[in-house]
């Protein structure tokens, strides 16, 4: 978790008078974890291929690993193979278990 979520929801709270229950964002986010939802800070696209006719990407993280993104037809890439939406959704969340199975082993 980043603190920018803490701090998001920490504001939220505050402006909707819920800064007085004796709840803090980090307990929201525990219960969160708790029952297996994530809470992600998307990051942001790769600056050289924003808005150029060609698709969004993002750094994946690996060498060489791009995803990209299409929307007519809307299709995701990583690297040269296809998913569709709810395939990329999907392999995302099946990756963010992953790592939280991973780091629980530390």
């Amino acid at each position: 978790m980043t603190d920018r979520i803490e701090t998001v929801i920490d504001e939220w709270m505050d402006a909707h008078g819920m800064d007085d229950m004796g709840l803090e964002a980090q307990d929201l986010l525990d219960r969160f974890k708790a029952a297996r939802i994530a809470v992600v800070k998307l990051p942001e696209p790769n600056a050289a291929h924003v808005g150029d006719g060609d698709g969004t990407e993002w750094e994946t993280g690996v060498p060489d690993g791009l995803v990209t993104a299409y929307t007519d037809p809307p299709e995701i890439f990583i690297d040269s193979d296809s998913l569709r939406v709810d395939q990329a959704r999907t392999l995302a969340a099946a990756l963010l278990a992953a790592a939280d199975a991973a780091e629980a082993s530390e």
